[in-house]
C-alpha cells in the first residue's frame, strides 16, 4: 500500500492543472482568465462534427481550491495547483488538506495507478460562494497519467473509478451532444454540492473516441470574484472525513 510523502520543498511536479478558457459572457475573474477560441465554441453549444464518435459531458463548477494527489512508485504526495506540496503554503484550509489523504490513503492508493494523478476542487473553505456539502470536502475532475506528454481520462472511466472508492466526483449535468449555456444552467438547477445560492456555473468537457480534446467553462453566478479566503470563519459545512 502507498504512503504520504515528507514534505517536499521544492515543486513535486510542474503544475497540478491549467486554467480553462470561458465560453462568451462568463464572468471573468482575473488577468488570468481568457476566452476559447470563437470558432471552437460552437463544437461546446451548437453542434459535433462527429457525432458517432465524439461525447460532451458537463459538469457543474465548484468553487473550491485546485489540489490533487500524486502516485510515485508507492507515495502519495498532496499538491497544489502550481505542483508544490500543500504543506508548504502558507494557508491552514489548504495544508488540511495533506491531512485528508493521509486519512484517505486506502481509496487514494486504490483509486490511483503508479504515475497517475488525481484532480480536484479541495471545499473546507471557498472564495466567493459557501456551501453546506451533503459528501466529504473532495470533489473529483480529472485523473492524468503521465508528466511529458499527459494523458486525460476518459470521464466514464474518471466516474467509474470514483464510485468504487466512494470519492465524489464533479456533479454531472448531462453528457452526448452539444448543448446551449442557458440549456446547461437550466438543467444544471441549484446544483449537487449544496452551493447556498446559485451554483457558479458549468464545465463541459469534449472527447473524441474516448480522449480528452479540449474543455471549456461558463461561470454565471455574479457574486464570484469575491474574496473570503481572510474571513477567518467563512468555513463550508461538510460531511465527515472517512
Amino acid at each position: 500500500m502507498s504512503v504520504l510523502s515528507g514534505i517536499v520543498q521544492g515543486k513535486v511536479i510542474p503544475r497540478n492543472f491549467g486554467n480553462i478558457k470561458h465560453l462568451t459572457g462568463s464572468r471573468l475573474k482575473d488577468s488570468s482568465d481568457s476566452l476559447m477560441e470563437a470558432n471552437f465554441q460552437p463544437f461546446f453549444t451548437e453542434a459535433l462534427q462527429f457525432s458517432k464518435r465524439d461525447r460532451l459531458y458537463v459538469t457543474e463548477k465548484v468553487d473550491g481550491a485546485n489540489v490533487g494527489v500524486y502516485k510515485s512508485d508507492g507515495i502519495l504526495y498532496p499538491v497544489m495547483r502550481k505542483g508544490y506540496d500543500v504543506r508548504m503554503s502558507n494557508w491552514v484550509f489548504l495544508r488540511q488538506f495533506a491531512d485528508f489523504v493521509a486519512d484517505n490513503i486506502v481509496r487514494f492508493d486504490a483509486l490511483l495507478l503508479d504515475g497517475e494523478r488525481v484532480c480536484g476542487e479541495w471545499m473546507i473553505k471557498t472564495h466567493s460562494l459557501f456551501y453546506k456539502l451533503p459528501h466529504e470536502p473532495f470533489v473529483v475532475f480529472d485523473i492524468i497519467q503521465g508528466m511529458d506528454r499527459p494523458v486525460r481520462l476518459e470521464f466514464a472511466k474518471i466516474i467509474e473509478r470514483c464510485k468504487c472508492q466512494d470519492f465524489t466526483h464533479a456533479g454531472l449535468v448531462c453528457e452526448g451532444g452539444a448543448v446551449s449555456v442557458a440549456k446547461a444552467l437550466e438543467m444544471l438547477g441549484g446544483g449537487f454540492h449544496g452551493c447556498q445560492t446559485a451554483p457558479e456555473g458549468v464545465v463541459y468537457r469534449y472527447e473524441r473516441d474516448g480522449a480528452f480534446l479540449m474543455s471549456a467553462k461558463f461561470v454565471s453566478n455574479l457574486n464570484v470574484g469575491g474574496d473570503y479566503m481572510n474571513v477567518a470563519n467563512a468555513y463550508n459545512e461538510w460531511t465527515q472525513w472517512h
